[in-house]
């Protein structure tokens, strides 16, 4: 509304007023509002209500983005994601081992450390961590790994894994290597000498 809108409402009609006249034709209009400008005033109390608690909230978030931060100051980011990738790849190889473990422990394995360490890096897996071709993997082991395997060894089956054999005649070192690398309790390193030395031993009988 402009102010010559606003004196057309007051004037009406009429040509002329009174002061009084237009005293109370000012009170009574219900269309404007006047306010004094050096209090403020002008800025309608809602408006500004509202406006003052928006700028309150984006204080307080513009103050937690800037003590988050603060919190990352002299932070290596890069490394802290190179630290995530290397627990994620220790996890899915912790996961790919515990499969092994089962599958070699399910199929009656004796010393699942020592078939562990023979295999090495040779297993292959799936994307979930299982053991690929888990069937084909402990058919080779029970081949080729006899003597972890009782159940094969009574069968008589042979291989390099398969130290014990009858040989016609007690021998008290290797009696005590037999021992050694069966022995479960013992350090992995020994039980691993153990086991070359009696397939050393088999070899050299057997050229």
């Amino acid at each position: 509304m402009t102010f010559a809108d606003y004196l057309k409402q007051l004037y009406g009609d009429k040509e002329s007023m009174t002061l009084s006249e237009l005293t109370q034709a000012a009170e009574s209009c219900k269309t404007a509002k006047f306010v004094d400008l050096k209090d403020g005033g002008y800025v309608d109390e809602g408006k500004y209500t509202d406006v003052s608690a928006r700028l309150l909230a984006a204080n307080n978030t513009i103050k937690t983005l800037r003590d988050a931060a603060k919190s990352f100051e002299g932070i290596d980011v890069a490394d802290l994601q190179r630290q995530l990738g290397e627990e994620k790849a220790g996890r899915k190889k912790d996961r790919q081992e515990w499969n092994l473990r089962a599958a070699l422990t399910g199929a009656g394995c004796t010393d699942v450390d020592y078939l562990l360490y023979k295999l090495g890096d040779t297993v292959e897996y799936d994307d979930d961590g299982s053991v690929k071709n888990q069937d084909v993997l402990l058919e080779s082991c029970r081949k080729d790994y006899a003597a972890q395997f009782p159940t094969q060894q009574a069968m008589g089956t042979g291989g390099t894994g398969n130290f014990a054999r009858n040989h016609g005649s007690e021998d008290p070192h290797r009696t005590q290597l037999e021992k050694d690398a069966t022995d479960t309790k013992l350090p992995l390193a020994r039980r691993i000498f153990a086991r070359e030395q009696l397939a050393a031993m088999d070899n050299r009988k057997d050229e």
